[in-house]
């Protein structure tokens, strides 16, 4: 028989406490449910039960939501880590991609992303909700200076189509498709085009529709 798992959510709103709680229980992957409104309350509850998954809030009345995540990773590496947060700031982003968490949902994402989440921890994925992604889509697209024309090739391009089939959707030449691949190939540093699809898939720049 499975073990039940169990499950720690860290935030300071007793609000949010118990509305995820009651979401999760109401799921039902998630038989124990614990709730902690600071690092030392979820500190305690950690070295006293046997947490499978924790939900953190970055941000902890006067304390920061990171120190728990970087303590879980030096001490309880086993434990897998969603951060809750509101926070949509460009650093945050930034920290969050340093910190490699398992997922990331935003409090403004539709309550349905965070079980999304949280069924994809349990199958061994990881997950970010849609907006974080576009969150990072943004800022990556900034920092690479991607036109909305490469974006676009650089879709078709991870979804494997050809040069033919891109040039026929967007109503390009294959040679306009060809420029668009050296350029993004030499913005992404890629040595090839798979190199330039996995870097694209990691900065948020790209996806591949199932």
């Amino acid at each position: 028989m499975e073990k039940s798992k169990s499950i720690l959510i860290v935030d300071d709103h007793p609000v949010v406490l118990v509305g995820l709680r009651a979401l999760i229980l109401q799921d039902g992957v998630y038989k124990n449910v614990q709730t902690a409104f600071s690092l030392l309350s979820a500190r305690d509850i950690i070295n006293r039960e046997n947490i499978d998954t924790a939900i953190i809030d970055l941000e902890l009345s006067n304390e920061n939501g990171l120190l728990l995540v970087k303590l879980l990773h030096h001490k309880h590496p086993k434990i897998k880590i969603i951060v809750y947060t509101m926070h949509e700031e460009i650093w945050t982003i930034r920290q969050l991609m340093d910190e490699d968490v398992d997922a990331i949902v935003l409090k403004g994402d539709d309550p349905q992303e965070l079980l999304t989440a949280l069924h994809r921890i349990v199958e061994g994925k990881g997950y970010y909700s849609q907006q974080f992604f576009r969150l990072i889509n943004q800022q990556n697209v900034e920092q690479v200076n991607l036109s909305n024309r490469e974006l676009e090739v650089l879709e078709h391009i991870a979804e494997g189509h050809s040069t033919n089939a891109i040039a026929r959707e967007l109503n390009i030449s294959n040679n306009t498709v060809e420029f668009h691949r050296h350029n993004l190939m030499s913005k992404l540093q890629a040595s090839n085009v798979a190199n330039m699809v996995k870097k694209a898939m990691q900065m948020g720049l790209a996806f591949i529709k199932h």
